[in-house]
């Protein structure tokens, strides 16, 4: 078998091992029996010494001191010592957040426990949202509303969709028009848009009439909308399209940056990539080139860290565009807590942000570190 076959073959097992890598979220199967797993999940440390030993049919990242873990169909929670503080009991889970987290009982409702496993909020709920500025998404049937921190309606489930509160707004969906409310649930901007982007308090994106624009918290049009696509500001920065392509506006819609490419993606940083056609390369937010047009994917910065990909393999650059690996990986992700996680041939191994090897490539399907520990299952 030829290197780049190999390299196939282990890429499709990491990527059916590693399906639920942004898993048990807001997309939890209720109706799923999960399996036993032959190869069970424990925990390593940064220095790739096992801590936990494997035990757990599966298992996820700590959060605030506590880890979610299964044993057959049932989950709980363990400490860093691998003990189990919340019992294995309950159908599903999701991670801590301010001292909660959110349980679904046998019963298909949810509510939220502390961390001795108490009921905070008895389980009452189709779907239950973590608590952002005071209050939590809910759903009953099929429409959407809040609850406040007592289990208390504080505003009506009368929404096709609503997310979370931030500075004092919350984007929500009715009668399949997009508007902003305030934490009295009256309306900060009418449902009237086709899209909307993010709730923040100046510059918000919204689509009317087929043509984008940003407006201010009175609904008026900060910057008219004139454009075929465009992005959040990043900064002070935002992309935007037109006939032409994309460029860049600033804060009055003025171009920063003449609409000269076919794709334009903000990456943190004050970076952003450009599409010219036929490759992509990181910019400035003043236009000026920060790398050559030699990338086929470049992922958002992490860290002051990004992947990049040349071909079928990744490699990592920084946010001044030095590469600091040559694309040798098979898969790359994010860097988490100093460490980026990438597909050696051999197996998952971790650098550091200068690009050197800290754990040796290991057999299995390890995940990223938080808190100090990453869960693996070794084969």
């Amino acid at each position: 078998m030829s290197k780049l076959s190999s390299l196939f073959v282990g890429i499709f097992f990491l990527l059916c091992s590693c399906l639920d890598d942004a898993a048990y979220g807001d997309q939890v199967d209720t109706t799923k029996d999960f399996d036993v797993a032959h190869y069970k999940w424990g925990y390593i440390d940064k220095k790739g010494t096992t801590v936990i030993d494997p035990q757990f049919d599966d298992a996820r990242d700590f959060q605030e001191g506590l880890a979610a873990v299964r044993i057959k169909d049932q989950w709980g929670f363990i400490n860093q010592k691998g003990a189990i503080i919340i019992p294995i009991k309950f159908k599903a889970v999701w991670p801590f957040s301010d001292g909660q987290a959110r349980v679904l009982s046998d019963q298909d409702q949810m509510g939220m426990i502390n961390k001795k496993g108490e009921w905070v909020l008895e389980p009452k709920w189709t779907e239950l949202h973590d608590f952002s500025e005071g209050l939590a998404v809910f759903r009953d049937s099929t429409t959407y509303g809040y609850i406040n921190q007592k289990g208390e309606i504080a505003i009506p489930d009368q929404y096709q969709k609503n997310w979370e509160f931030k500075n004092g707004l919350a984007k929500v969906k009715k009668d399949n028009q997009y508007g902003l409310i305030n934490p009295q649930g009256k309306w900060v901007l009418p449902p009237k848009y086709t899209t909307m982007g993010n709730a923040t308090k100046e510059r918000i994106r919204a689509k009317q009439k087929e043509k984008f624009g940003y407006l201010n918290k009175a609904g008026e049009w900060k910057i008219s909308p004139t454009y075929l696509a465009c992005s959040d500001f990043q900064n002070d920065y935002a992309a935007a399209k037109t006939e032409k392509g994309y460029g860049l506006i600033d804060g009055q819609g003025s171009w920063k940056m003449p609409p000269t490419y076919e794709q334009l993606y903000p990456l943190g940083q004050d970076r952003w990539v450009a599409f010219n056609g036929k490759k992509y390369g990181v910019i400035s937010s003043a236009g000026i080139p920060i790398t050559s047009f030699k990338y086929d994917q470049v992922n958002q910065f992490s860290e002051d860290i990004a992947a990049y990909r040349i071909g079928f393999y990744y490699g990592y650059l920084n946010k001044d565009g030095k590469e600091l690996t040559e694309a040798d990986f098979g898969l790359a992700w994010d860097a988490k807590e100093g460490l980026v996680r990438a597909a050696f041939r051999s197996g998952i191994g971790f650098m550091d942000a200068s690009g050197e090897l800290v754990i040796r490539p290991i057999r299995g399907d390890i995940r990223d570190f938080s808190e100090g520990l990453a869960r693996a299952q070794l084969y």
